[in-house]
């Protein structure tokens, strides 16, 4: 099958989880015999690959490059946004492009740069077409859904986040096949009247780190080896799940945190919390990085749709400390496979670790667990779920 993947960047470029999940599921589907085609955004447009893998890179149509530390001001922020709801985007660059290529199947994921209306042009040429929900970004161009002045979730659309997203939810309705990472993200966007003739499905993000898995998790030191993995931003609670543990460290648990950001806010918490014991590691090959921990934390206050390390981290037997937001309780069983608390509740957090590091046997009973939950979330599985959506609407 020759399947053309859109997304709004590709590797070497990654902003996040969708960049991430794709260049494992094109090299996933290569593996398996499938031609693949990307099309995406960059600021040096080119076409490159092989035959099995081929990316077509075309030029942003909006004001300016938004991505890797772009500090816009407040007019072009907004004439981007504007441009970005209301204009074609690339439509004619992925129109061209599937003229000229033909393929049996499209399958999107992020947009942002690219519009929704490249659905339109895929509608017009009887292509399947699969979406893939990651975020929020059709919902509310922030794509987090979430007010960042008190970093509290928002319960529904606002008024410019209404209108700036309309064409979106009509642009959906050319969509044959929606998926979600998660229910919770995709029931956000049924309810507000996305996707209403498209098939529904659920697939979680699996984890394609068979080196970690069966890997044994006993713990080896005296303290417990707390850890974070992940995007160093105010949404993920970082600062409340320090301030939480600063009390038990060194006593009974070390703080790893492992991630960057952007620049003013990582030198923050360095400077604040490092004096107190917190160990900022950086950028880490995550299977090192997991094989090192004794228990992992997410913290967000967010409701993230599925992140991928807790896929990485079930694999690597490493019982999950997280917030019940969004598509997490899906994957974190609480009392087997680690413990949820509700966002920012410090205390809750603080006594879930502590229970950790106190019972050695209920650690060693988490880990195995994880490990058995771990079957569940392998990327394999979740590339055989994508192919049976892709021939449920091939066919």
């Amino acid at each position: 099958m020759k399947i053309l993947q859109i997304n709004t960047l590709f590797t070497p470029r990654k902003c996040g989880g969708a960049e991430v999940f794709l260049e494992r599921l094109a090299a996933d589907l290569v593996e398996r015999e499938h031609r693949v085609i990307v099309a995406c955004l960059s600021p040096t447009p080119k076409r490159h690959g092989d035959e099995n893998l081929e990316v077509h890179e075309f030029k942003l149509r909006n004001a300016y490059w938004p991505y890797e530390g772009a500090k816009p001001s407040r007019w072009r922020k907004a004439v981007w946004h504007l441009r970005n709801s209301f204009g074609r985007g690339s439509a004619r660059d992925i129109g061209a492009l599937l003229e000229r290529e033909k393929p049996d199947l499209v399958h999107t994921h992020n947009l942002s740069g690219l519009t929704s209306t490249v659905w339109k042009s895929i509608r017009a040429r009887r292509i399947p077409l699969v979406h893939t929900i990651h975020d929020y970004a059709l919902l509310c161009p922030a794509t987090t859904m979430l007010k960042r002045q008190t970093n509290t979730n928002c319960a529904s659309q606002c008024v410019s986040c209404r209108l700036l997203s309309w064409p979106n939810r009509a642009n959906s309705q050319s969509v044959d096949a929606v998926v979600g990472c998660s229910r919770f993200v995709l029931e956000r966007h049924l309810r507000a009247g996305y996707f209403t003739q498209a098939t529904k499905h659920v697939i979680h993000n699996g984890d394609p780190g068979d080196e970690r898995r069966n890997a044994t998790r006993a713990m080896k030191t005296k303290t417990l080896r707390v850890g974070y993995l992940g995007r160093l931003a105010g949404p993920k609670g970082i600062e409340s799940m320090v301030e939480a543990l600063i009390p038990s460290i060194p006593q009974q648990c070390e703080l790893l945190i492992a991630g960057s950001g952007e620049a003013a806010y990582e030198n923050m918490l360095k400077s604040r919390y490092e004096p107190k014991g917190v160990q900022f590691v950086g950028r880490v090959d995550p299977t090192r990085f997991l094989a090192g921990v004794d228990v992992l934390v997410v913290p967000s206050l967010w409701n993230e749709p599925c992140p991928l390390v807790l896929g990485e981290a079930l694999s690597a037997g490493v019982p999950i400390v997280a917030s019940a937001v969004g598509g997490i309780p899906e994957v974190v069983e609480h009392g087997r496979s680690g413990f949820l608390f509700e966002p920012a509740d410090g205390e809750r957090l603080r006594k879930y670790v502590t229970r950790l590091a106190d019972d050695r046997e209920l650690h060693e009973r988490m880990s195995r667990s994880c490990q058995v939950k771990s079957e569940t979330y392998t990327f394999d599985r979740t590339v055989e779920n994508y192919l049976r959506v892709y021939e449920s609407v091939a066919n």
